[in-house]
């Protein structure tokens, strides 16, 4: 769990400080999908966080935690609204990179037991 606590607060510095550069450079719109991205992690770096996880703890709040996005997703599709739907998508989206990176993670632990 350390290696995946170290990712997510690795990838969220990152996108923090891609946000100021793209704010100090008058690119706010791009700088608000950066917080959206360094805000994930942040989630999830929390959920890490929580005592006395189980082992399916955390797939189980990566399927839970997302479902909301869908949702906002798809309304904001019927209405039109493209700023939201690009967020939802950004949210999504990097939800798949934790995941696929978890699963690496779990993947390389258990093959050192």
């Amino acid at each position: 769990m350390n290696k995946f606590i170290s990712y997510l607060e690795k990838q969220q510095k990152h996108h923090l400080a891609e946000a100021k550069n793209l704010a100090d450079s008058g690119r706010e719109d791009e700088s608000i999908l950066e917080k959206i991205k360094a805000n994930i992690f942040n989630i999830f770096i929390e959920v890490s966080q929580t005592p006395n996880q189980t082992a399916d703890y955390m797939p189980l709040m990566m399927e839970k935690i997302p479902k909301t996005w869908y949702e906002s997703l798809g309304k904001s599709k019927e209405h039109g609204d493209f700023e939201r739907e690009a967020q939802e998508r950004v949210k999504i989206a990097i939800m798949d990179e934790i995941k696929a990176k978890y699963a690496i993670l779990v993947r390389e632990n258990a093959d050192e037991c």
